[in-house]
């Protein structure tokens, strides 16, 4: 049973389980004690306990079962509002994919001033040999620049530790624009992990700027992120742009709510 006096929470979404074998196992490998949360996008496999123990984890885990298809963006915003629901209230929190694997769960000092650590990420960009590696185990890949590469620093909502309370308050914001930031998403044929995190990280930049959130991020140059490039990203650049423009104008248009209000 996990408690609001947490530190780290990490919330993890979910449709297709066997890419599960990937992020559970790296979370299985991590010697710092954080609560899981998973969100099972898939109604029809429910997500079980029992499954995420055999592939490792022994700490401490929720998991949620959607009752109907959901998106990563959606699944994300019901993880949150799930821990307010539940009042916890952990200081940090991060998002991940099916298909990434953490390599550290480590939450450095920072100042009071510091909404969010982005750091860097490797990209497998779909080598059999290098995803069987790191399965066994997660530290196991080369930078080569081709097959392997290094987004730095990592803008994506994935990765990055965020402030529990700042989060709060971005999905307090949204929630009357919800279903129309989730209409634009979707309107991509096979939306991937890719898109929704560029979405979301750039959106909430937008929120901070039009707060006048007096936290900023800040960026520390390590890798802290394995993810296998398993869905791509069937859009090109200028359709992304485009999307990050859209969403981050329909996010620069709302009225501010406090958290929980």
């Amino acid at each position: 049973m996990c408690t609001a006096t947490s530190e780290l929470f990490i919330g993890l979404t979910t449709f297709n389980h066997q890419y599960l074998s990937l992020s559970i196992t790296g979370l299985s490998a991590l010697p710092r004690k954080f609560t899981l949360v998973i969100y099972n996008c898939n109604p029809n496999q429910p997500l079980r306990r029992r499954y995420i123990r055999r592939l490792g984890y022994r700490g401490r885990l929720h998991i949620i079962n959607g009752t109907s298809p959901t998106g990563v963006f959606d699944a994300r915003v019901a993880i949150v509002r799930h821990l307010e629901k539940s009042k916890i209230s952990p200081k940090w929190f991060m998002f991940i994919n099916d298909t990434d694997v953490l390599q550290s769960a480590d939450v450095p000092t920072v100042s009071d001033t510091t909404c969010a650590v982005l750091q860097s990420r490797a990209v497998i960009r779909g080598g059999l040999l290098d995803v069987l590696r790191i399965l066994q185990n997660p530290n196991d890949y080369t930078i080569d620049g081709d097959n392997v590469v290094v987004s730095r620093p990592n803008l994506s909502m994935s990765g990055t530790l965020i402030r529990f309370n700042v989060l709060c308050d971005w999905v307090s914001a949204i929630s009357n624009i919800l279903p129309q930031l989730s209409s634009a998403i979707s309107s991509f044929v096979d939306t991937t992990n890719t898109i929704t995190d560029t979405v979301m990280w750039s959106g909430f930049q937008i929120f901070l700027r039009q707060t006048g959130n007096k936290t900023s991020p800040i960026y520390m140059d390590t890798v802290n992120m394995v993810s296998v490039g398993l869905d791509g990203c069937p859009c090109s650049a200028t359709a992304l742009e485009r999307l990050v423009v859209i969403t981050d104008a329909l996010i620069a248009g709302i009225a501010v709510a406090p958290c929980g209000q």
